[in-house]
């Protein structure tokens, strides 16, 4: 990798900044060419794995983890071809509650992410798509979560537990019909990255709630930022690791503002009202 030892260094600090990796295994990283200046943390090949990485990203920040669990991940592993996710245990069964299908009783709306099915794999629970060939696997550190989740009672408001192999009718038609900005590689690509960065987001430790808001086409994400570090710094933290790389490296400035093509991020403080007392 072309470069100095310093920025070799600097490439490897971010990375593990942003996912939780141990330095060593980032600097072998950076010795592999496996991450570079432009790029600190990998990206995922394949559109479909950015796509369910990116709704993922929607659905947590509507739905989400508890205060101060941000989206709720205290590591991730960022492979080209998947990703693995640490699940923070007070965060844990809201995270998966959010991301799973269900039917919403009260609105008579489908909620979570249409398609996607858990499945044991040993200690932890991988998360697949049926609609796409993405996948998550999330990790949990007690060794008989994954087993304790699969035993809850089961809901017949719940997609996945009628059906774990296949599409259920409702969201066979729901699927029909996607909402507008459904497909969007800018904004996959965008919130994929986030995702592989989520760690950044609690780099204040004093953060106490966080929440997202969206164009009604689906490709602007807000993140209201609250309390310690200020929004400039984790906008221009993001940036530096590479959050708005084109294909040939350069990076957009726009202040709080991150955009990708057509999709964008934004890093601000919350309106008066909303603050919290120490900030």
């Amino acid at each position: 990798m072309p470069g100095t030892t310093r920025n070799r260094d600097r490439v490897a600090e971010l990375c593990s900044e942003a996912t939780g990796l141990s330095y060593r295994t980032a600097r072998a990283w950076v010795a592999g060419g496996l991450i570079t200046r432009q790029c600190p943390v990998p990206d995922a090949d394949h559109p479909d794995q950015r796509a369910l990485e990116a709704e993922m990203v929607l659905q947590l920040a509507t739905q989400g983890a508890p205060a101060g669990a941000l989206l709720g991940f205290t590591r991730i592993v960022p492979r080209r071809d998947g990703l693995d996710l640490w699940l923070r245990p007070d965060a844990a069964h809201q995270v998966l509650g959010s991301l799973l299908p269900r039917w919403d009783l009260k609105f008579g709306v489908p909620r979570g992410i249409l398609g996607l099915r858990p499945a044991r794999e040993d200690d932890s629970v991988r998360l697949r798509s049926l609609v796409h060939r993405g996948s998550v696997l999330l990790r949990h550190p007690d060794p008989g979560w994954a087993a304790s989740f699969f035993a809850a009672k089961p809901c017949f408001a719940h997609f996945w537990k009628d059906s774990l192999d296949r599409l259920n009718e409702d969201e066979q038609e729901w699927l029909r019909e996607p909402p507008e900005g459904e497909t969007d590689p800018d904004r996959d690509r965008l919130l994929s990255r986030l995702m592989r960065r989520s760690r950044f987001l609690g780099t204040g430790g004093q953060v106490q709630k966080w929440t997202g808001t969206y164009s009604w086409e689906r490709r602007e994400l807000a993140i209201e930022w609250r309390c310690a570090t200020e929004p400039e710094d984790l906008a221009a933290l993001l940036r530096r690791s590479g959050l708005t790389a084109g294909p040939s490296g350069a990076m957009q400035r726009t202040g709080c503002t991150l955009a990708l093509g057509g999709a964008a991020v934004t890093v601000r403080r919350p309106r008066p009202e909303y603050a919290c007392s120490t900030c």
